[in-house]
């Protein structure tokens, strides 16, 4: 195996499996074509963007003396960056830098009270976290964008991608994927505020237990937005006169939005939220 330097970075060929384990790291790697990064990080903050050299980069540090050692683990797949805690120890938090190349299949991101940030990656994405915020710009997401976290806020935006799945049990939504194709939102007690843009063919299921929902298409759009009714307010109401692009039904069990012919159906619900319904 070749080392050699770059900067001050340590550079690693790809000819063997490394394994780096230090309080702190700063290094570089070539990946091949289509490798899989993954990061699991129990406690801190993980950023992760697109690199300008070609190089996957990993640059990390603890936040206070004697913190978790973080592992890089370099295989013919792609890289796994990890911290890990000695049996016993308090779980210290790690600030983490990681730059992925262009051309990378996948990003996986793992966390148990992390704050995840997702930055200019062309990647199919899964982020997940128990606790801590996520937040995801991804232009041109390959496949599927997957965002979860247990407590904390999610925010993700996406000019081109296929599939985007949130879950949150406690923390608002945002979405801004004026190309997505399927979606799926789940929340328990949060907000959701969603722009979908000219929505035309595809699916969309969105569902709140306690939190509000505001949702945003294109007035290009072709959608049927049903609505089941629950104890919050519905908005045009059904009763007005719903407004441009906007045409409404609705019965006892449901209200239903046509936007546009309504080629596709959208599903949208709370069970104690209101629902806002805007077409621009």
């Amino acid at each position: 195996m070749r080392a050699f330097k770059f900067g001050s970075a340590v550079v690693l060929s790809l000819c063997a499996l490394i394994s780096l384990g230090a309080s702190s790291v700063d290094v570089a790697y070539q990946l091949a074509p289509r490798a899989i990064v993954e990061v699991r990080v129990r406690a801190g903050t993980v950023s992760v963007s697109r690199s300008d050299d070609g190089l996957l980069r990993v640059e990390g540090a603890p936040v206070a003396a004697e913190g978790p050692e973080i592992r890089v683990e370099h295989g013919r797949a792609g890289v796994v960056v990890s911290t890990r805690r000695e049996v016993g120890r308090y779980e210290r938090e790690v600030e983490l830098e990681v730059q992925v190349p262009e051309g990378i299949r996948k990003l996986i991101v793992r966390g148990e009270q992390a704050t995840v940030s997702v930055e200019d990656v062309n990647a199919e994405v899964d982020a997940r976290t128990t606790g801590g915020d996520l937040a995801i710009s991804v232009p041109e997401s390959r496949g599927r964008i997957t965002a979860s976290t247990t407590s904390g806020e999610i925010a993700v935006a996406s000019e081109l991608t296929e599939r985007v799945t949130i879950r949150t049990v406690s923390g608002n939504v945002d979405l801004d994927a004026p190309a997505v194709r399927s979606l799926t939102i789940r929340t328990n007690s949060g907000n959701v505020d969603l722009a979908v843009g000219a929505f035309r063919d595809g699916t969309i299921d969105v569902h709140s237990t306690r939190g509000d929902i505001r949702a945003e298409f294109g007035d290009r759009s072709a959608v049927w937005v049903r609505i089941p009714r629950g104890s919050g307010s519905v908005e045009p109401a059904p009763e007005a006169a719903p407004g441009a692009g906007l045409a409404v039904d609705s019965d006892r069990f449901s209200v239903s939005y046509r936007i546009g012919a309504g080629f596709t159906d959208a599903r949208i619900g709370s069970l104690a939220g209101d629902v806002a319904i805007q077409v621009r």
